[in-house]
């Protein structure tokens, strides 16, 4: 059995594993009031846990962020205040065509093989805990876990042990180091300290900060 059903998974649950550490996620769909390439990321105390993004997608984009409801229970409101802060900037009209959200896992890779069960993609904790990227790893895992269910019928006894060495190879590392620096920020979400841009420099991939030991 393949469990790639999603942070919740439920056979997951159903084997005894306990819930991962997830975020929750808020998106409106909203157009976009010029012709706009750049990808805006917002790093900021009001989305604890999580960050703000701004995606443009041709005519509109994707405006949401992601948060820890256990410092910020009410996604609605930072969100609204992102909205009116783009559409003040003339970045973005103020309609909202369409909302969607959800939970994304950021725990950390889990143990992927239980028994006849085998996890892949968020149900394995893939998702990066930082960026909350997991497409591109569940569509790798999902390739080698099917790979590796039909060599180890067809015989071959090593596969799935093969399978979980080789996404722990590739993943490992990077979701380890991003559970670190999730750990790290938690001790300060909601202080003085999570306004410091040193912190948050240290918190997001695209600055050195984050990759200092």
């Amino acid at each position: 059995m393949v469990a790639a059903d999603g942070p919740h998974s439920p056979f997951a649950e159903a084997i005894g594993l306990p819930h991962q550490q997830v975020v929750y996620t808020r998106q409106y769909t909203v157009p976009l009031s010029h012709p706009y390439a750049d990808t805006d990321i917002f790093l900021s105390d009001a989305f604890p846990g999580g960050y703000g993004w701004l995606f443009p997608r041709g005519p509109v984009a994707n405006l949401g962020l992601g948060a820890d409801k256990r410092f910020e229970d009410n996604l609605k409101l930072p969100l609204e205040h992102l909205h009116q802060q783009m559409v003040e900037r003339g970045i973005i009209g103020p309609e909202v065509l369409g909302r969607t959200g959800g939970a994304i896992p950021v725990g950390g890779l889990r143990p992927m093989i239980h028994g006849n069960v085998l996890l892949c993609g968020d149900a394995a904790g893939l998702t990066h805990p930082i960026t909350g990227a997991g497409i591109p790893a569940a569509v790798i895992s999902g390739e080698a876990v099917g790979l590796a269910a039909a060599a180890f019928l067809s015989g071959d006894e090593d596969a799935l042990e093969s399978y979980e060495e080789d996404m722990q190879d590739q993943f490992g590392p990077a979701l380890r180091r991003a559970v670190q620096r999730r750990t790290s920020l938690e001790a300060v979400w909601r202080k003085p300290a999570a306004r410091e841009d040193q912190v948050m420099r240290s918190a997001w991939i695209a600055f050195d900060e984050y990759f200092a030991a």
